[in-house]
C-alpha cells in the first residue's frame, strides 16, 4: 500500500489522484481535451479512483466539480472507500465565499484556492498575497485543513515568511520543468525548505514523462 502522511490534521496518501484528464485538460490540443471529456463518464473516473483504492490512495485533487462529487459518492456507495477530496475553488469569479461553502457542503477536506486566483494575487513588492486571510479564515471556520494552489513557487515563499495560516500548498515540480516558471531545482529547493506540505502535481508533465523517472525525481 501508497505510504501515508497527513496535511493539517487530515491524514492522506503520499501518492493522490489528479483530474486534469477527468475535465478535459489534456495540456496537449483541443482535440485531446474533446476526447478526454467524451471518454471519461462518472463511471469511467469511478473506475480509476476504484483502481487508485486498490493500492491505498485515498484522496483525489480537483476544482469543485459536481462530477467529482458524484464520483466519490459512488464510489463509496460501491466500495465503501472514502476518497478524500483537495478541492481548488476559484477559477471561475472573483470572490471565493461560495465556492468555499460548497467545497465544506460536498465534504471537502482540504481546501486551497486555484492557481488562477493565488497566482492573481501575489504581490512581490509587498511580500503579500492580496486578500487570502479572509478566505483563510473561512475555510478554517468550516473545518477544513488551509492551502494554496499556486504556479509561482514565490508563493510558497511569500506565504511562509507572512506568516499566513495554511496547512499547505500546491506546486508543480517534474524532471522536464513543464509549467515550473523557474529552474526546477530551485523550484525543489523551495519546497525543500517549506516546513508545511507541498503537493507536488504534474510530476509526469501531462505525459510527457514516464512513471517511474517522473516519480523519482518528485520523490
Amino acid at each position: 500500500k501508497v505510504p501515508m502522511t497527513k496535511i493539517g490534521n487530515v491524514e492522506v496518501s503520499r501518492l493522490i489522484c489528479g483530474s486534469n484528464t477527468f475535465f478535459g485538460y489534456s495540456h496537449f490540443s483541443a482535440a485531446k481535451d474533446a476526447w478526454m471529456r467524451r471518454y471519461f463518464t462518472i463511471e469511467r473516473i469511478v473506475e480509476v479512483l476504484n483502481k487508485c483504492a486498490e493500492f491505498g490512495i485515498n484522496c483525489v485533487i480537483s476544482g469543485p466539480d459536481e462530477r467529482m462529487k458524484k464520483a466519490r459518492e459512488e464510489l463509496e456507495r460501491q466500495t465503501g472507500w472514502h476518497m478524500k477530496w483537495i478541492c481548488t475553488p476559484g477559477m471561475a469569479g472573483l470572490d471565493l465565499s461560495d465556492d468555499i461553502k460548497r467545497c465544506a457542503d460536498w465534504g471537502v477536506e482540504i481546501c486551497a484556492p486555484h492557481t488562477s486566483w493565488t497566482d492573481a494575487r501575489l504581490n512581490i513588492h509587498k511580500q503579500e498575497i492580496e486578500g487570502i486571510e479572509p478566505y483563510l479564515e473561512q475555510i478554517r471556520s468550516l473545518g477544513m485543513a488551509t492551502g494554496l494552489s499556486t504556479h509561482r513557487p514565490e508563493v510558497i515563499v511569500v506565504g511562509d515568511a507572512a506568516g499566513y495560516d495554511l496547512d499547505m500548498y500546491i506546486q508543480p515540480l517534474n524532471v522536464i520543468g513543464f509549467l515550473c516558471p523557474i529552474e526546477t531545482d530551485w523550484v525543489a529547493k523551495i519546497i525543500q525548505n517549506t516546513s508545511k506540505t507541498v503537493v507536488c502535481i504534474k510530476p509526469f508533465a501531462a505525459g510527457r514523462v514516464m512513471p517511474e523517472p517522473g516519480l523519482g525525481y518528485v520523490l
